[in-house]
């Protein structure tokens, strides 16, 4: 993510020195595409990350790890609500659709924990 700067460049030093296939994958803010103000991009970046949206991890060697756990648990209507893409989702429509976001949300990231938990007993 370009919101977290010292975490993107050690991610694209380690694939520089890495041999092999490769495959980086980062998150970037595209004001035309979801709709948002050029200014906010790197703080929709901060936010993709920190609703666990767009979680930071890394696959290395076989091993698995999460580069950054955001200290609080904010919801991911905090990220969308600041891009036009996603405003059929603050209608006054409770089937909207944000729950079931949120719900895949925490389920996904309660998965990349698992997995952390799991290659944590490996070692």
């Amino acid at each position: 993510s370009p919101a977290f700067l010292t975490d993107l460049e050690n991610k694209l030093k380690k694939a520089r020195d890495a041999s092999g296939f490769r495959f980086l994958m980062i998150d970037g803010p595209c004001p035309p595409g979801h709709k948002h103000d050029p200014d906010i991009s790197i703080q929709l970046a901060r936010l993709a990350v920190e609703t666990n949206y767009y979680p930071l991890f890394e696959a290395e060697n076989g091993r698995f790890r999460i580069t950054h756990m955001p200290e609080e648990n904010v919801p991911v209507s905090e990220y969308m609500k600041l891009q036009g893409r996603f405003a059929q989702l603050f209608s006054d429509d409770p089937s909207n659709g944000l729950t079931t976001i949120q719900r895949q949300v925490d389920e996904q990231w309660q998965r990349l924990l698992d997995k952390q938990q799991y290659e944590n007993a490996r070692t």
